[in-house]
Formats: structure tokens, sequence, C-alpha cells
């Protein structure tokens, strides 16, 4: 039994199964994910490795080699990128694609525990990340108000945090620029000295007189406990009261370092005298809870504030995670009416309009397509049968997407919006065949059977050729692949869903009509359409005639459209207006915060008076915080950022690259005053997370080398040739910002006679200023750390300088204690029982010298990397004149030069799609071959290819964009969508010419006979992306390059197609009937049609 005839037979079930689609739609769409672009699995993982107070060749050498070797025994790796800068080491492994990552990450894992052993004892374990581009901050709210940092940190920490990760939907919050809470110990250095005693010593017993040690159980009474040696501090008193030795007097004082006894005890006579005077932490140090401040600033809209980053759970929905913590927000203000909350950037709020933006786009194109049907049926129970195939297929979708894990983004709401029009396609020629039959004079439902069986194996080829451009995309490698693979799976079920709907919906409601079983077909006295039949009827006859002016006339055409490609723009994906920008402010290396946040002041102001300006939010210099991203991704005092979120579209009237031009002249004054700063402003949004970084729209020169002298030389050659070209801004080198250092290079001799090495001199310093964390206390809950450092005025060279470190005795090594580290530096006693204290200034020379701020190193060579960012945004022009550039310049030995970055995505992609529009295209043949069972008749119609082909590349030309992956995904389309004209045409012309008709005469009949479902499905297709082409919402600019390329290309191909592929089978039926000239009279009838 048939689809047709069982849908008839049993229209209760067709019903139950229609009511079914829309019970699970309702459950379903409304749980799909909201995102900006789908869940894209790079193939790229990142370890992170944190050596403290280490400077970047320091970490090149320990840290950044030995885990380069280790990461290039991994299977499946593509390169191994590092960055050593202060601090830490960040090792980037990319995998080719499709590479098991969980199997990458287990393997990377054991060896990093292996070669752990071998990296210096400070350097923390290395932490492995995958790069995700959806992992970026979902929020970022600002706090202010009118109290201290401290009071203003303690209320964020205790009562905004702690509310803020109970949302539903949150993973964690992060504090920028809120003050560190912190019980200090600062201790005198002069006071420990006359004590004998050393910060190493301090240090230990503030420690472990902190601890509790759980010692296993005890029995007493017949019954076991647990048990534990010690007890916590629980306030600032018992570490300032924490007794840590014997008071000594002063030499000067005559005790010659003697320990003080005091105060009689009653009773005990003479022995009473001899109680020893304690000594406590208080004596020498000043100990305090406090606030440490930030070494940068942090603004929002101008005035001081904690900037709290949220980031939702993986694999939540964006919008409602950002809808329940606008809730927390609103009930915090009301609990807090002293803190001033403001959301400085809602990632929800883009994604939110985006998504409304395109499915309005994909309404009003179908809208546009019901008015386009019933404009050629002037029937209305005909238009709201073929239109039936919009909705079902569209909650068909919905649910597949459900459960095929797929979200709603650009690329699959794109993807529907695309299909909208060619939903109905199916159901046009079923329609139309059922009227056909019915004209035969047979009953509806015998009609409705018969005609639907007629045309299902057509229909069936004509939806799988559509379906056939889509499986290349679906498994091409790359980045390409991982964006439109969501677009073609949608597609791809949208359309199967009209075709189950044509084979069964249709033909049921078509049988359900009544009338006379002679009566005309729907639009068959649609006047202007009778009139338009008419003169591509003549158009049509006069074309068979002139056969070589035609076929010539398309060539020219094909031709002149590919002359035109050269000189046309090319880009990764179309740059989005999203709604942000930022200014990014550089002043040379050393330069502290207050100098730069005087530049960042003066920048606020012009940012201030912009009209388009929402909000914005500021960071100077380190933004204090705790975890360790903040840690890696922190900037130095000569650095700041002002991040600017402008009002939505429909609020303002430029663009957002309009306002980053206008905000680039109107800061050209600021650079005049400070022409030592560099002020870059950059329209690339923070919303694109991770993949922002990874597809900066600039020009990536990679220079490698093992010799550095030799790669820096030529990083300076390429900055220079750059900077000559035009079309090209913000010219830059990894190398050019190197900050100063100053470097206390120590005499070796006089420390090992002052009983001292090199690191344990390093050590002692390093925690006399940078402080040492040794434990935490518990206060009103919350554990806060110990911070054990000396109280200098100023961190000077001379304060530096001036520093005692204890030494051990003269030629002799004490062993290391059990803690290891800066313990190792604890001084024996000297004779008299005080240890020796070495002055830093006795034993080192200063000097100042220029250090890089990283070190870059790529499949174990050192790298520096020169970039540039394209004026016009041409990626491909300013790539292929900055290779030409290379080309003439002569390189060092051992030195090698090529191009990075976007412009190796862009071209490897584009060479993945051209490999899938091949691949497409012989599918295509494949599927057409094995219908009409011929070889010939498939390359006719793949004769509409290439015009179709023409059309996009003028539609894209024509609508001001340049040729991106989104464009390349349309042509691909095209190559399925074009075809399905030909079938229709050369699939009658073969019925007509088996039943014996002339070659020509049946290329004319079989044109004027289909010509109106030829109109019909691709004017339907081409309004329904008119508000996708022409939309200017939010990420409109994602979808336009595709709706313009499937329109431009339609368009062409359907003019086109109407008189090159009637022209085209008859010259090939001709020659092969032996046809040559005859048959050049027609006279053809009118058809029904």
């Amino acid at each position: 039994m048939g689809l047709a005839r069982l849908a008839i037979n049993r229209p209760t079930l067709m019903l139950m199964v229609g009511l079914a689609v829309v019970v699970f739609s309702v459950v379903a769409v409304p749980r799909l994910g909201l995102d900006l672009l789908p869940r894209l699995q790079l193939p790229v993982l990142a370890i992170l490795t944190v050596y403290p107070n280490a400077d970047p060749n320091t970490v090149e050498e320990s840290v950044s080699r030995p885990i380069e070797g280790v990461v290039r025994t991994i299977g499946g790796l593509n390169r191994v990128t590092s960055v050593a800068a202060e601090n830490v080491s960040i090792t980037i492994a990319e995998f080719h694609w499709g590479t098991s990552l969980d199997a990458a990450v287990q393997e990377l894992g054991d060896r990093l525990r292996q070669v752990r052993l071998r990296l210096p004892e400070s350097v923390e374990d290395p932490l492995i990340l995958r790069l995700d581009p959806a992992q970026l901050p979902m929020m970022m709210v600002g706090v202010s108000a009118d109290l201290p940092a401290g009071e203003l940190t303690r209320r964020v920490q205790e009562r905004v945090m702690p509310r803020l990760e109970q949302t539903p939907g949150v993973a964690q919050v992060r504090a920028v620029g809120a003050s560190r809470r912190e019980v200090q110990v600062l201790y005198d250095p002069e006071r420990l000295e006359e004590q004998g005693l050393s910060a190493a010593t301090l240090a230990q017993v503030i420690q472990y007189q902190n601890m509790s040690v759980p010692i296993g159980t005890v029995v007493q009474d017949g019954k076991e406990y647990p048990a534990r040696v010690g007890s916590r501090f629980t306030s600032v008193d018992q570490v300032r009261e924490l007794v840590i030795g014997q008071r000594r007097l002063p030499e000067s004082a005559g005790g010659e370092g003697t320990p003080v006894m005091t105060g009689g005890a009653p009773g005990l006579g003479l022995f009473g005298l001899m109680v020893p005077q304690f000594l406590t932490v208080g004596d020498v140090a000043e100990v305090r809870e406090a606030y440490e401040s930030t070494e940068g600033y942090t603004r929002v809209n101008g005035l001081p504030a904690i900037l709290l980053t949220i980031d939702k759970e993986s694999g939540t929905n964006t919008v409602i995670a950002a809808r329940a913590v606008h809730d927390t927000l609103r009930r915090l203000a009301v609990e807090e009416p002293r803190l001033r909350l403001v959301t400085v950037f809602d990632q929800s709020d883009f994604i939110r309009l985006s998504i409304r933006d395109v499915s309005q786009s994909a309404l009003i194109g179908g809208i546009l397509a019901v008015v386009v049907l019933f404009l050629f049926l002037a029937d209305v129970w005909s238009t709201l049968v073929i239109a039936l195939a919009i909705p079902f297929s569209v909650l068909v979708t919905g649910v597949a997407m459900y459960f095929g894990g797929l979200t709603l983004n650009l690329m699959s709401l794109g993807g529907l919006a695309l299909g909208i029009g060619m939903l109905v396609d199916n159901s046009i020629v079923v329609l139309e065949s059922i009227f056909r039959h019915r004209e035969m004079g047979e009953d509806p439902a015998t009609a409705a059977v018969r005609g639907t069986g007629e045309v299902l194996l057509a229909i069936t080829a004509s939806t799988l050729t559509t379906l056939a451009v889509f499986l290349p995309v679906v498994f091409v490698g790359g980045l390409a692949g991982e964006l439109f693979r969501e677009l073609a799976l949608t597609v791809s079920m949208a359309l199967a869903s009209s075709l189950a709907v044509s084979a069964t919906f249709v033909p049921l409601l078509a049988s359900l009509r009544r009338g006379s079983s002679t009566g005309e077909r729907p639009g068959s006295r649609v006047g202007w359409f009778l009139r338009l039949r008419e003169a591509y009827g003549q158009g049509l006859r006069w074309s068979l005639h002139h056969r070589g002016w035609i076929m010539a006339g398309a060539a020219v055409l094909v031709l002149a459209t590919a002359a035109v490609v050269p000189f046309m723009a090319t880009e990764f994906i179309p740059a989005i207006d999203m709604g942000e920008f930022s200014i990014t402010v550089k002043l040379p290396p050393g330069t502290p915060a207050r100098d730069t946040d005087r530049v960042i002041r003066e920048i606020e102001e012009v940012v201030k008076k912009l009209p388009e300006k929402e909000s914005f939010s500021t960071q100077v210099g380190s933004g204090g915080g705790t975890d360790f991203i903040s840690q890696v991704t922190g900037t130095a005092g000569n650095q700041g950022t002002i991040t600017v979120v402008l009002k939505r579209k429909a609020e303002r009237r430029r663009t957002a690259a309009e306002v980053v031009a206008a905000v680039r002249e109107e800061l050209r004054p600021v650079q005049e005053r400070y022409p030592q700063a560099t002020i870059r402003v950059s329209d690339e949004a923070m919303v694109a997370g991770a993949l922002s970084s990874y597809l900066s729209r600039q020009v990536t020169v990679e220079i490698r080398g093992e010799d550095a002298a030799a790669i820096a030389q030529t990083s300076q050659e390429v900055v220079k040739r750059l900077r000559q070209l035009p079309g090209l801004r913000d010219v830059s080198s990894s190398l050019e910002e190197a900050r100063p250092m100053v470097v206390l290079d120590p005499n070796r001799t006089r420390l090992l006679l002052g009983g001292l090495t090199a690191a344990q001199l390093g050590l002692g310093v390093r925690e006399a200023l940078v402080g040492q964390e040794v434990g935490s206390v518990l206060l009103d809950g919350q554990e806060v750390p110990v911070v054990v450092k000396a109280a200098l005025p100023e961190r000077s060279v001379d304060a530096v300088g001036r520093l005692g470190i204890p030494g051990m005795n003269v030629m002799r090594m004490a062993p290391p204690t059990a803690a290891g580290g800066a313990g190792a530096a604890q001084a024996t006693a000297a004779p008299g029982g005080v240890p020796s204290y070495v002055r830093v200034r006795a034993v080192v020379e200063e000097k100042k010298v220029q250090s890089p701020l990283t070190v870059e190193r790529q499949d174990g060579q050192r790298m520096v990397t020169v970039t540039a960012v394209p004026v016009d945004g041409n990626l491909g022009a300013a790539s292929n004149r900055v290779e030409k550039a290379l080309r003439e310049m002569p390189l060092p030995p051992g030195v090698s030069v090529r191009l990075g970055g976007l412009t190796e995505i862009m071209r490897n992609s584009f060479a993945d799609l051209r490999l899938a529009l091949v691949l497409a295209v012989i599918l295509v043949y494949m599927v057409m071959a094995a219908q009409f069972e011929s070889l010939r008749h498939p390359l006719v119609i793949m004769l509409t290819v290439p015009l179709a082909a023409a059309g996009a590349i003028l539609a894209t030309w024509a609508g001001g964009q340049a040729i991106s992956i989104i464009s390349l995904v349309g042509l691909i389309v095209l190559g399925g969508i074009a075809v399905n004209n030909g079938i229709v045409l050369v699939d009658f012309a073969n019925q007509l010419r088996r039943q014996g008709m002339e070659a020509r005469e049946a290329a004319a009949q079989a044109g004027r006979v289909r010509l109106r479902p030829v109109l019909m499905t691709s004017i339907t297709t081409i309004v329904g992306l008119i508000p996708l082409a022409f939309s200017r919402g939010e990420g409109a600019e994602i979808d336009r390059p595709l709706a313009l390329s499937i329109m431009g290309g339609l368009t062409v191909a359907m003019f086109l197609t109407l008189f090159v592929i009637p022209v085209a089978w008859s010259w090939v039926e001709g020659r092969r009937a032996g046809e040559r000239g005859g048959g050049d009279h027609l006279d053809v009838p009118c058809p029904q049609a």
C-alpha cells in the first residue's frame, strides 16, 4: 500500500500523527538551548603552568621546553605552540580535526605527571584546559558604593557573590578589582635581627602552630574516638600573641644577645628569678587584618567598582540562566540598597535578539511564500494545502533538533529560514499532478493516489539531490565543517519532513475537496500568468531557432562572472555588529598603573560623549583576581582596556564599525599628547568568546628559527616592510615589547663566605618583598590567608639593599629543613648564638637589562609573530600583498617565514569547501543519472550549476559582500537546488519524446507546461529569503551572504534555465536522433498549465 493510499484510507491515523507532532514540539522546542553559534568542539588543548616570580626566559627553559617535549609525543597532534611569560607558561596543543580530545587529555595527563618530576619544585602542577568558545562570561556586573574599598569587598564577597553562585545555571562568579582580605604579619627586619631570628623561622612557627593534625582513633572507657592534635587560629589576636621564642637583650645594652629572665615565681626562691621573658609575634611585627588593594584600577561607567564576571554551567540555556541572574540582582538591589548593581555586559541580550530577528525573518519569508502561492493559484484551498508543509515541517524539525542535541543558533535557524521557501516545492508538484488527473475525469481519491504515485519518484529524487549537497558539508573537516554542520542537518531534516508531508497530507487533503471531476486546475484562469506564458512561449521558440546564440550568451555570462571573482574581497566570516568595541592602551613597559590611568581617564571622557553608548567598563593594570585564570590573564600596569557596550541596533543610527571609526578620529588628539602610548580601537566583541581571539581579523606572520638574534632582526624587517604596504594598520611585533628589569647579580664568592647561595639570597629577598602565605585564619566563617612579609617603607632598590638575609657559619652548609624552600636558608647560630646576616647590597651588583614580555615557541623553535589589521577588512587581498612582500625579502639561514592565524584557517576552509562543492556536484549527478537511467541528460541539467554560480557571485558582489565560507556554502546549496527546475523540464520533455514528438517541439512544450511549477518553486524560495537577505537586526550579518548567494543564483538560474536547458536538451536529443537542422518550424499548441 502506497503512502498516499494509506493516508487517504486512514485519515484518523494521519490526524493523530499530526497531533503527536504538535504535542512533541510543544514539549521539545522550549527545551532547546539558545546560543549564538553552534557548539564548537575545537581540537585544541591548553596546558597552563604557573612558575611564581619567574621571568619569561626562565619559564621557557625550565617549563615550556620540557612540556613541549611531552606534548609532541601525543598522537593526532598537528602543532604545538607555547608562550612563556612572567610567572606562567601557556602551551597550546592543536590536534587534527576528528581527534578524540578525551583520549588526548588522558594521555597528556599521564605524560605530564611524569615530566612534573623534572620541573622546579616551586612550579605548580600543570592544568589542562579545553578551548571552548562557549565558555566566556555570560554576564558582567559592576558593583559600586560610597564605602571604603575593604568594606565594599567584604559585602560583595559575603553577600553578593554567594547569592549569584546559588542562582540556577551559574557555574562560578569571579571578582575583578576587589581588595584581598588577609591577615598581614609585617615584620621589622631590624627587630628580627636583634632577636636573632630569621623571616623563615617566623613564617615556620606561625604555620606549624596553626595546624590540626589527625592522629587516628584513641580508646577511652572502652570506646573509640577520632582524635587530632592541635587547633586552628580563629582570631587575629591569637596570631599576634603567639610565642615564637625567648626575648634577647640587644648587644648595645650589654646583653650580648643573652636571653632575658624576669618575673620571679612565689615559693621558688632564686629559681623564680630565672623565668624567661617570651617573645611574641607582636613584638617583632605588626599583625593586622587588612584588605590588600590591587595594583590597578577598575571602574564601571567612570566610577570605582568591583567587576563581577559570571560564568554559566556547560550546556545551560544562556537566556534562561541570564534571566535567573537578573531576578537575583533585582532582589539584591532591594536587600542591599547601598550597593549600585549595574549590568555591564549580558551575552543573552545579543543571543535573544539575534534569535528573535532570524525567527521573524523566517516567519515573514514563510508568509511571503504563501502569498506567492496564492498569486499563482488564485485558490484559497489549494494554497492552504500546499502551505501546510511549512509549519508541519518546522515542527518536525524542532523535535528532531531536540533529540539530535542541536541548539537554536544563527546557523541552525538560518538553515530553517533558508528552507522555508523550499518546503513547498514538493507539495506544488504533487498538487499539480493530482489536479491533472482530476481533469482526466478521475474521482478525488483516485486522482490523489495516482497523481502522487506518478511524481513520487521524481520529488524523492529532487529532494535527494538537494540533500546530497549537504552530505559533504556535514563531513567536511575543519572549522567550516563545525560551523555549518547544524545548518546542513537542519535543512536536511526540514526537507525530509516536507517530502513526507507532500506524500501523505497533501493527497489526503486534496482528496477531501469535492467538485466536478472536469473542473479547472487552480490558477488556470490567472490572466497575468496566461500572458506571461504566451510571451515565454514566443521567447522559447526564438531561442530554439537560435541555439548557438543562447549557449554563447550563457557561456559569456559565466566567463565574465568568473573574471570578476579575483577582484572581490575575501574574508573568513563577515564582521558581526555585536554592539561592542574595546579601546586598548599600552605605554612603555615599566610604566606604573597610575600613569597609564591618566591616559585612560582622558579616553573615558571621549567615550562618555558617545550617543550610542549604553555602558562601559575600565580595567587598568592588574584586576587583583586570586583565581588561577585571573593570575594567568592579568595585565601589567602599563596596559589598560575600556570595553564599551552600545545600545541596540534599533536605538542607534551608526553601526559599531562606524562608531569605531569615529572614535579613532576623536582619539587622535589624545594620541598626539601621549606619543609614547599605543592606542588601538577594535570592534571585535567579547560575546564571541574564545572564538574571538581564535578568529582575530588580522594578518599574522610567523617567524621561526633557533637563532634568537636572527629572528629578531627578521621581525624588524618584516615590520618595516608591512608598515610600507598600503591598506594595513596597527602593525606590531611580539618582540617590540620588552620591559626594563633590574638584575641583582650576586658575587658568589662573597655569598659563600656569608654562608649563602644565590638561590637562598633570591628566596629570602622574594619572601621579604612579595610575602609568604603561611596558612589561614578562620574569621567569620571565612578562610582568611596569613601573609608574612617585611614592613618596608618603599620597594626601592635601596630598601632591598638594606635587607639582611640570615646566613650560615662561614664555609659550612646546614642541611635543608623538612619544609624545604626558604626554610633551607635558616641560619645556624654564629659564635655567641646569634646568626650572621648578610646585607644584600654587600654581595650584589645592580644591573638594568631589557627582558621580553613573552617568549613564543612553535614546534620546538623560537617564534616571533608580526600582526597587521587590513583597513578595508579584505583579509585575502591583504594576505596576498603581505605574502608577496615576504617573498621579496632575503632571509637569514635557519629562519622561516609563513602566514598563520586567520589567513591559514581561511585558506584551509576555502580548500575544504571547494572539495565539498566538487563532491556535491558529483553526488547530484549520480542521483540524477540513477533517476533518468541516462548519462547524457544529467549533464544537460548540470548546466544550471554554473549559471546559478554566476548569479550567486553577481548577487554577492552587488550586495557589497565579500567571498566568505558562508557565501561558499550558499554555492554548495545551489548545486542541489538549481538542478530541480532542470529535472522538472527534462523529465517532462523525455515523456513527450517517448510519445514520438520531435526534439525541439518536445522542448518547447515541456517549457510551456512546466513554466508554472518552475516559477512557483523558484520564486517561493527566493521571496522566502528576502527578509533574511535584507534584515538589519542583530546578527543579520552572519546569514546575509548565504541568503544573497542563493537568491542571486536561483534568480539567474530560473530565467536562464527556462531557455538554456530546453535549448541544450533539444540539441543533444536532435544529434542523437540524427535531426540535423530539422524541426525549425514549430507549431506548439498551448497546453493547459
